[in-house]
């Protein structure tokens, strides 16, 4: 989990929570793993994290994420 989340760091992605991060990056995988594209997950995830009460990240960002939670954990 922890080179997951320096992973990220190296890559401009600023995590304030890394529990819930990995939880999300899991999560992706399952829907990727469930025939969901990546670009339909990170759209997703773009748009969850927009409504929440956190930092909106860009869909840049939302790609990285993914490619991140692919490479370490799917």
């Amino acid at each position: 989990d922890a080179a997951f989340i320096a992973a990220l760091s190296r890559n401009g992605v600023s995590v304030y929570d890394p529990q819930s991060t990995v939880l999300l990056a899991h999560m992706a995988c399952s829907e990727l793993g469930a025939g969901r594209s990546v670009v339909s997950v990170a759209s997703e995830l773009k748009a969850g994290q927009n409504s929440s009460s956190r930092a909106p990240i860009d869909m840049a960002t939302a790609m990285v994420f993914v490619a991140a939670s692919v490479n370490y954990y799917c």
